[in-house]
């Protein structure tokens, strides 16, 4: 961010607990909108395995190329609330809001690519898009296990202090919100 001049602006700094809160209030809505995307692709996908038609499998695709879609925006979601709290006032607190914001973009990123893989699974022949179709799920799979171990290696997250545990704990494990308590 540029301030007058073309000078870099200060980031404002918060407290830990309010930089957490930001971001733990995006985990909770990812989390809610996440459950009903899941739900919709349970459906879709036993409807496919029910009846394997054509129709079913682009019903299959669009509902999974549009969950992506929306889990990317949701990440977009946590870049903003993230750069909008600042850094948090802690030891390292900016290099921490840095990393997130970074790993955030790259997730974003990826789940981008991910909607466009879905849109291209082939419909040809039910055998095909059964294929393709887990090929992709195996990736959206590896991705969020890549994001897992990224988060983990990161020094910003293996040092955090005990005020920023829950956004760690929310980045480097399966939780799907964060913890509390």
């Amino acid at each position: 961010m540029l301030g007058p001049g073309g000078a870099a602006a200060a980031v404002p700094a918060v407290s830990a607990a309010d930089f957490e809160q930001s971001i733990c209030d995006v985990a909770a809505t990812a989390h809610t909108q996440g459950q009903a995307a899941g739900d919709a692709i349970k459906q879709a996908a036993q409807a496919f395995r029910a009846e394997p038609t054509q129709a079913n499998a682009i019903a299959l695709r669009e509902i999974t190329a549009m969950m992506l879609d929306r889990t990317a925006r949701v990440t977009d979601q946590f870049i903003a609330a993230a750069t909008a709290a600042g850094s948090p006032s802690t030891k390292n607190g900016a290099r921490f809001a840095k990393t997130f914001v970074r790993l955030m973009r790259t997730a974003a990123a990826r789940l981008r690519y991910l909607s466009t893989q879905a849109r291209a699974v082939s419909i040809v022949s039910a055998t095909q898009f059964a294929a393709d179709y887990l090929d992709l799920v195996k990736q959206i799979k590896s991705a969020e296990r890549q994001l897992r171990q990224s988060a983990r290696r990161e020094p910003a997250f293996r040092s955090a202090p005990q005020s920023l545990h829950a956004i760690v704990v929310y980045m480097t494990t399966d939780a799907s919100a964060c913890p509390t308590g």
